[in-house]
Parts: structure tokens; C-alpha cells; sequence
């Protein structure tokens, strides 16, 4: 089992959130949801709210994890935690 870290960009606070191969084909939204972590999407992932960004401007539902990690690295920053 493999880690990435989520981070409040307001709070400072982090969480390591662990994560096993089949997790790197699920959006970025369905993992933060399986971990319980609160993300906004009004639209459920259909891409058309726009409210659940990550890392400033990524939209989770428009991401794997997999994409992810390969273009970002393993630290996810939200603005609340």
C-alpha cells in the first residue's frame, strides 16, 4: 500500500491518505470520498459546477489519481481541512 498527502492550504494541517493499485484508476473526487474527506461538488462529478478543485485549479472529477500523481507528485493541497 502506497501514500499521498493531503494538506490545508488555511489550516496548515495535513493527513496521509493511503491508497493500493486499484485506487490510481478512480477520479481524484471518488478517492477523496472513499478517505471521507469533505470536497464540494454540487454536480457529482459531471465536471459542470466547477467547485471541486484541488492544488488551486485542478478539478478532482476531471483527474485519476493515477494522472495525478504523475503530473503533480503526492501532496494534494485543499483549502480547508
Amino acid at each position: 500500500m502506497q501514500s499521498i498527502s493531503l494538506v490545508g492550504v488555511a489550516s496548515g494541517e495535513s493527513k496521509v491518505l493511503k491508497y493500493q493499485i486499484q485506487n490510481l484508476e478512480m477520479s481524484m473526487l471518488a478517492f477523496l470520498q472513499l478517505n471521507n474527506i469533505p470536497i464540494a461538488s454540487s454536480c457529482g462529478g459531471k465536471r459542470v459546477c466547477e467547485t471541486c478543485t484541488i492544488n488551486g485549479n485542478i478539478l478532482s472529477c476531471a483527474i485519476t489519481l493515477e494522472e495525478f500523481i504523475s503530473n503533480h507528485g503526492k501532496v494534494i493541497e485543499v483549502d480547508y481541512l
